[in-house]
């Protein structure tokens, strides 16, 4: 017998060689059935490592680890590499898959890598135009954040939104009047734009938002009309094409806003502005899909605008345009699950129309439209407390913070911006009302230079009965326009 195996040609397979032990001792020897990966589905920001455990169950039902017998793999080495200990680089946004091997078994888990709030200094700057349905395209100098036009590219009928994949490959565009997203591949040295093959992609009805995951593989897009619903899609990596996402659209509630996403990306948090209501979702790491968490949607005030994740993840702040408040709520960060502070709903000033936080996440603002005045909080772990109020111009559509000169700034549609400086945790002056031109309501602020930009142009009253601004004046075609203002000491 023992010769008979000696002469058999080429190599043994393992299972064939544990059945010829077996009979030649008499005692079974023990395969590996199966392996068992730790953590399932880690979440780590771009540069960091996370080291994976692999358990193996064998064939007598006993457990051993196997971490540094299995082969380790990874599907995208541009994302994340991984050593033959189970250490994983991220080295890029993306969702990897790592593989642990040994013979014909095998598993497999999701390494979630995602780019961190300013991870890169932006290069390029995109602005949607619903006038003549056009994306202007500016280069940023990195180190005076100075724009220089670059062209145009042609969108699809009323332009709402643009969202950058975090790569900075891929822009994508929301059409409300065509119901499609454009996406284009962007060029790395001008930022010129080049339409996707298949672009533009169907969304839902009158879509309003595009956003991307932290990771960059999955889009999502909030569709404002009568079906009230999230657009989901894939990005293909390699061409930006969007493809969606099984069980897409995902019911929302009427009017929903922006989708948000806690920093890890697992969860997605969309208000409905015409339920009153906050949908939490868990994502699907692998298909994108969005699942309610239990309990979800939950209470907010009445008109909840766009919801914001603090940059720990855990906590979520929505303004209530209706009821004049901010609520704010803590993050299960298990579960995604919200729950109110306490405290919460908190008083702002009459129509609040925008909330920001500054990037420790200790200090909050919002901005409201009808009282023209700035509301101030401070931020711990447990609650958000008002600290004060301070007066800005008429029709503040936006707030930002400068956490290094201390300052907050509120654009007014009535052609100021209102200065604020912090001078201690709860100490504020007003600085200076600065002249901009009326409308520049829309601002954006460099952290790294502190430059702000403004958007407006020239208006045309078209029914001077309405008592809103926004349905009494429209922008004339070809006149949009944008403004930069640098700090001074």
């Amino acid at each position: 017998m023992f010769r008979a195996i000696r002469l058999l040609p080429g190599i043994l397979s393992f299972a064939l060689a544990a059945l010829i032990l077996a009979a030649c001792t008499g005692k079974p020897v023990k395969m590996l059935t199966s392996i068992l990966l730790s953590p399932s589905n880690a979440s780590v920001g771009v540069g960091a490592k996370q080291q994976f455990s692999a358990m193996g169950t064998f064939s007598d039902g006993t457990k051993s680890d196997v971490t540094s017998s299995v082969t380790w793999t990874t599907s995208d080495a541009t994302a994340a590499t991984i050593d033959s200990f189970g250490l994983a680089t991220a080295l890029a946004a993306g969702r990897p898959k790592i593989t642990a091997t040994s013979g014909s078994v095998s598993a497999t888990t999701t390494l979630i890598s995602v780019a961190g709030p300013g991870a890169a200094a932006p290069r390029f700057a995109y602005v949607t135009n619903l006038g003549d349905n056009t994306l202007s395209i500016y280069a940023v100098d990195a180190g005076t954040g100075q724009l220089r036009d670059n062209g145009y590219a042609q969108v699809g009928a009323a332009p709402s939104s643009v969202g950058v994949d975090p790569s900075g490959k891929f822009a994508y565009v929301t059409n409300t009047g065509a119901n499609d997203v454009s996406a284009f591949a962007i060029d790395s040295a001008n930022g010129s734009l080049t339409p996707v093959a298949g672009s533009p992609f169907a969304t839902g009805v009158a879509p309003f938002a595009v956003t991307m995951d932290p990771s960059g593989v999955f889009a999502y897009v909030s569709n404002i009309g009568a079906s009230g619903n999230i657009s989901a899609y894939t990005i293909d990596r390699t061409t930006g094409a969007l493809t969606a996402v099984p069980g897409s659209p995902f019911a929302s509630g009427s009017e929903p806003g922006t989708v948000a996403f806690d920093p890890k990306g697992n969860f997605a948090y969309v208000t409905s502005f015409g339920t009153g209501k906050i949908w939490v979702y868990r994502i699907d790491p692998n298909s994108g899909a969005l699942a309610p968490v239990a309990g979800s949607p939950f209470g907010a005030g009445s008109e909840p605008e766009n919801a914001t994740i603090d940059p720990s993840g855990r906590f979520a702040y929505v303004i209530n345009q209706n009821t004049n408040t901010v609520s704010a709520f803590t993050i299960d960060p298990g579960t995604g699950a919200l729950t109110a502070m306490a405290g919460s709903p908190f008083p702002t000033g009459s129509q609040p129309f925008h909330f920001t936080l500054d990037p420790s996440g200790k200090f909050a603002f919002v901005a409201n439209g009808f009282s023209n005045n700035v509301s101030a909080y401070t931020v711990n772990a447990t609650t958000g407390a008002v600290v004060t109020s301070l007066p800005i111009g008429k029709r503040s559509d936006a707030a930002a913070y400068d956490s290094h000169t201390k300052r907050v700034f509120s654009s007014n549609g009535d052609g100021t911006l209102s200065v604020i400086q912090q001078e201690s945790a709860d100490q504020y002056k007003s600085l200076a009302e600065v002249l901009t031109q009326l409308g520049a309501r829309t601002m954006t602020l460099d952290a790294k230079t502190g430059r702000i930009y403004l958007v407006t142009g020239d208006y045309t009253e078209v029914d001077p009965n309405a008592k809103d601004p926004r349905k009494r004046y429209a922008v004339k075609p070809g006149s949009a326009r944008m403004l930069l203002l640098d700090a001074v000491p």
